[in-house]
């Protein structure tokens, strides 16, 4: 910073008071030291041989230390100074300081008598003129570094407030994949309860399938035991089950594919066709309405499809539910990204949509009544 004051007066032509000599000095001695700094060189041959503790320096706007403008010391501390001048150098019996470096400052110069390299010599200074380093920072000279300086924060400043902003988009884009997170989760976890559902509904209609499958060959024994009984009808209830054992689906979940549920309810709906058959024959055999095994049978197998309609009912709703959801947006984008396909629905039976039909014969004769005597 010295170096860049201007010159007032030619060397050793006027006394200025200030420290900008020692700076010019400090960066002599630093170039001549290879580039290390003057603080360092000073506390390991001076301070540190005085037992100094760290110098306490004089700071510019910047934080950096400034030697030339003083340092503080205890008073036990500027006691071991004086020991060190009144001792021409020697401080117990150690040579720190050359003895006419010390006669050089304490000798006046020219300009000024009372004062020498760096000491103050208690005299007043005739005709001395006196300048204090820190107004001269306050020079026009110093107006276009002060400019850089302003740019030096404005840029720092503009590289913050980017900084920030950048932090805020992260934190906002953080937020929005925490919340999708969140979103696909409760999506995820929706449509697996929803599966789970139709697949335990699925289960409850393969087993009252299986408890009507499992009636099927005391009924067919109980019957054939009748004489002259229908042996087409037996024959054909018989096949009806077996066909019924040959569609291969997993009990425990529900089929995705329609075809397959469509066969399966294909030759449920056989099997139940046959033995509603093989009931309204039983009606001509009085032995067989008798017989309480058969009854047992009978009341058995009627409440079984009883519970196979509840079941398929139930079946249906859970289907159903899951359906939408499998189709409803937003929840459709991570089913499709999971694999959650759609399932089929048990359908009426071809012909069910039309009532049976009725007949009335209203064409025949009513008896003639009888005359009473």
């Amino acid at each position: 910073m010295a170096i860049w004051l201007p010159t007032l007066a030619e060397p050793g032509a006027a006394f200025i008071y200030g420290p900008s000599h020692l700076q010019i000095f400090s960066e002599l001695l630093r170039r001549k030291l290879g580039g290390r700094g003057t603080i360092a060189y000073f506390e390991e041959h001076v301070s540190d041989r005085l037992r100094i503790g760290h110098l306490n320096y004089k700071k510019d706007r910047r934080g950096n230390p400034l030697p030339a403008t003083g340092f503080e010391l205890t008073a036990r501390e500027w006691a071991r100074l004086g020991e060190l001048v009144l001792g021409s150098g020697s401080y117990r019996g150690h040579q720190i300081v050359p003895a006419n470096l010390l006669r050089e400052a304490f000798a006046g110069s020219q300009a000024n008598l009372s004062y020498g390299l760096t000491f103050w010599l208690n005299q007043q200074a005739p005709n001395g003129r006196e300048m204090d380093m820190e107004r001269m920072l306050d020079l026009p000279w110093l107006a276009a570094r002060v400019d850089l300086v302003e740019i030096s924060r404005t840029i720092h400043d503009r590289m913050n407030k980017f900084a920030l902003g950048c932090v805020v988009v992260l934190v906002v884009l953080l937020f929005v994949a925490v919340f999708a997170a969140l979103a696909v989760g409760g999506s995820y976890n929706r449509l697996v309860r929803l599966q789970q559902t139709v697949d335990q509904s699925w289960a409850q209609v393969q087993n009252v399938y299986q408890r009507r499958a499992d009636l099927i060959p005391n009924l067919v024994n109980t019957v054939s035991g009748a004489a002259n009984f229908e042996k087409s009808t037996l024959v054909e209830v018989t096949n009806a089950r077996a066909s019924v054992g040959r569609v291969r689906l997993d009990p425990n979940k529900a089929p995705t594919d329609a075809a397959q549920l469509q066969e399966f309810q294909a030759a449920q709906g056989q099997l139940s066709n046959a033995l509603s058959r093989l009931l309204v024959v039983v009606e001509r055999y009085p032995e067989l309405r008798a017989n309480q095994n058969f009854l047992s049978l009978q009341a058995q197998l009627e409440g079984t499809e009883n519970r196979i309609s509840v079941e398929r009912g139930n079946f249906n709703s859970a289907v159903q539910n899951y359906n939408v959801a499998v189709r409803s947006f937003p929840t459709n984008l991570v089913a499709g990204m999971l694999g959650f396909a759609p399932r089929p629905f048990f359908t009426a039976q071809t012909g069910a949509e039309r009532p049976p039909p009725v007949q009335f014969d209203f064409g025949s004769p009513a008896p003639a009544a009888t005359a009473s005597p």
